[in-house]
């Protein structure tokens, strides 16, 4: 699956010039060498995605109960 990425990368770089490549490479090499801490933040983001997979199943359910049961289109006429 990486190889995939890879190659879909290097594609879409391949027609730009010598000079926004090195560009590329010197952004690539800054954002590698961040602080811990900025790192550290990211992680703690990551954390968050899927907040609600632990969430118990009588949450859920006041959840569903709160929402509007009917989805009927309202007339504009």
């Amino acid at each position: 699956m990486e190889e995939i990425a890879l190659n879909r990368f290097m594609r879409l770089l391949q027609p730009l010039s010598s000079d926004l490549k090195l560009q590329l490479i010197a952004r690539l090499s800054e954002s590698i060498r961040q602080p811990e801490s900025q790192q550290s933040d990211k992680e703690e983001w990551k954390k968050m995605f899927g907040v609600w997979n632990d969430v118990d199943d009588i949450d859920v359910t006041e959840i569903r109960e709160a929402r509007l049961s009917t989805r009927e289109v309202p007339n504009l006429d």
